[in-house]
């Protein structure tokens, strides 16, 4: 296996995951939020409380603008794993294992799961030894 495969692919569902949260979260604070209503989505599938809010107040839309920002560089990290030149793949690990975290403690980590597949990619991609090429 000459990429990590393992590793870009858990970061980039978890990414995905983490934009979808956090747009949810944002659609909910707008006028469009008859969407959601229609759609049958109940408030218990996007209205999390994160870590920091247990120590101060982030508005809605900052909460989901934050959200959506740290997924793209989640995904980000995806591209740079995607890539599989050795150094850009621990970079991209670090990546999606430090925007995975703070995804979860400001907008509730793309529904946990979103943070615990960018935390298993990134680990993955952080641990990842490029093959040895046998030389004949």
């Amino acid at each position: 296996m000459s990429k990590p495969a393992a590793a870009y692919t858990s970061l980039l569902v978890g990414g995905i995951l983490i934009v979808v949260h956090s747009a949810l979260i944002m659609l909910a604070n707008t006028p469009w939020s008859g969407i959601l209503e229609q759609l049958s989505v109940t408030e218990e599938f996007y209205k999390t409380r994160s870590l920091v809010e247990e120590f101060i107040e982030i508005p809605p839309l900052a909460k989901g603008i934050m959200g959506v920002l740290l997924g793209i560089l989640v995904l980000g990290g995806f591209g740079l794993v995607l890539g599989g030149a050795p150094r850009k793949v621990k970079v991209g690990g670090v990546l999606g294992v430090v925007f995975g975290v703070l995804s979860f403690l400001v907008a509730g980590g793309g529904f946990i799961v979103g943070f615990i597949l960018a935390l298993i990619g990134g680990a993955l991609g952080l641990m990842w030894k490029p093959p040895i090429h046998s030389s004949p």
